[in-house]
């Protein structure tokens, strides 16, 4: 295994830790405190971002992207696990963690049309882009979503309720999840449509709070007879999940390396501030037990790095990492939680306070052993694939 990072990607890795430092982690504590993240800031970070050529890193080339594979994604999300998720997402940079498209994955099955009208403004920083997927009783499980889409005529009719709809209030359009042959379902039954925000059919009807992401905000979104053309299938129709999941082993890198990132942070503070607190006349880096909880989270996140740098090579060269994903995906978030918990008890007092960011982080990273496939049905699958004859 060589990880000897090309240059041209560790260029864009350090252009982006630069704009980390001195464009997002200002904007932090504000955006957490009032849980806002002020549209004219969020516009004016993605103008820069799009100077410096962060916004469509990861786009591909032949449409003017920067093109970026797996592992310069993987370091790019790294930087921004070094902020808060909420200002890592609305920060300026398409395809960076969490964000709903900016792979380009979802071009592969675009008609020219949709991709003239819909993608390509994306690309340039001219719409943005939501994800409805999620239901009331399909969240992992994508196979198990409700929400109807009927034909009629040269339309389709959709109704039901979709969840945890991130950036809709900021978005122009997104791609919807629903079942237009019942008896398949899961077995080529379900489509995914592009249907615009503000289709009368499309009722936001409430902000649902979290426990993290203050800034972020995800709705509850109801389809009312939402009428949309069936020229806005994107892909063939029955293979929604097919299109759902186009990008899914790279979302899982990436979210990986966004937990990793802000688990190196809170690794830092930790030794920084067991060097300077002094209890019982030493200081707590003389301390056993300390040192333990060090040395732990330090070879956690070596380990993860190494399995992250690794999986994410191997995607590039073209090869099947579809159950090493998942692996990585577990470990690191697990792995991520562990360290913030540790950096919190060794900070005691201060640590549980909201003068120190470690709690935000903590209630940040606790949602992604959940989001991206969950820690129990990640390994459940891991399994059924190892323990196969």
């Amino acid at each position: 295994m060589d990880f000897t990072i090309p240059e041209d990607l560790k260029t864009i890795q350090m252009l982006t830790r630069k704009f980390v430092q001195e464009e997002l982690l200002p904007l932090e504590k504000e955006v957490e405190e009032k849980d806002e993240f002020p549209e004219d800031i969020r516009l004016g970070l993605r103008n820069k971002a799009k100077e410096l050529g962060l916004w469509n890193y990861s786009m591909p080339k032949e449409y003017g992207g920067g093109g970026v594979g797996n592992l310069g994604r993987a370091l790019v999300c790294e930087e921004l696990g070094h902020v808060s998720f909420s200002v890592g997402y609305c920060g300026g940079i398409v395809g960076g963690p969490r964000s709903g498209i900016g792979r380009g994955g979802e071009f592969k099955h675009a008609t020219k049309e949709q991709m003239e009208k819909y993608f390509l403004p994306v690309l340039r920083g001219e719409k943005e882009c939501f994800m409805a997927l999620t239901e009331p009783n399909a969240g992992c499980d994508l196979g198990n979503v409700e929400t109807r889409a009927v034909r009629e005529g040269d339309n389709y009719i959709l109704n039901g309720t979709k969840m945890y709809v991130t950036a809709i209030d900021v978005s122009d359009f997104g791609l919807v999840l629903a079942v237009t042959d019942w008896e398949k379902r899961r077995r080529g039954g379900i489509t995914c449509f592009i249907v615009e925000k503000d289709n009368p059919g499309v009722q936001v009807s409430r902000r649902i709070s979290l426990m993290g992401r203050h800034g972020l905000k995800s709705y509850e979104v109801h389809l009312d007879n939402c009428v949309v053309p069936a020229g806005n299938i994107l892909g063939e129709l029955g293979h929604g999940l097919e299109v759902a999941g186009v990008e899914l082993n790279s979302l899982r890198l990436e979210c990986a390396a966004a937990c990793m990132g802000a688990a190196e942070r809170a690794q830092k503070m930790a030794m920084d501030y067991a060097k300077k607190r002094v209890t019982f006349g030493e200081p707590l880096a003389k301390r056993q037990l300390i040192q333990q909880m060090i040395v732990r989270a330090e070879t956690d996140i070596y380990a993860s790095k190494l399995m992250l740098y690794d999986v994410a090579t191997e995607a590039d060269q073209g090869k099947d990492i579809t159950i090493k994903a998942m692996i990585v995906k577990c470990f690191v978030t697990e792995m991520a939680v562990r360290t913030i918990d540790r950096a919190i008890q060794i900070h005691g007092g201060l640590g549980y306070s909201k003068d120190l960011p470690l709690e935000m982080m903590y209630r940040d990273l606790r949602l992604y052993t959940i989001a991206e496939g969950a820690t129990e049905v990640l390994e459940w699958t891991i399994a059924r694939n190892l323990l196969r004859e």
